[in-house]
């Protein structure tokens, strides 16, 4: 399926969900950043829509090497913050 690219915001109402809900899914992983010449742009298709009943779920997390080596560095680094 071709990518259905949009803006932050409009990923926001299709979902039901605050812009700021979109940046976190993609930083974890849930949803693809495409950066173009014009900012960055998410794939509709990868984001469950709004329902009748509310929000849409959240998109299920990825599960990729780089994702699961970059939360172990987070957690790591969080527990020596916290020493």
């Amino acid at each position: 399926m071709e990518p259905l690219l949009v803006s932050a915001d409009v990923a926001a109402v299709w979902a039901g969900r605050p812009k700021g809900t979109i940046y976190r899914w993609a930083s974890e992983g849930r949803v693809t950043r495409h950066r173009t010449d014009s900012g960055t742009l998410y794939d509709l298709n990868e984001i469950p829509p709004k329902t009748d009943d509310g929000p849409g779920q959240p998109p299920p997390l990825k599960k990729t090497e780089n994702a699961d080596g970059d939360a172990e560095r987070q957690r790591t680094c969080a527990v020596q913050q916290a020493a």
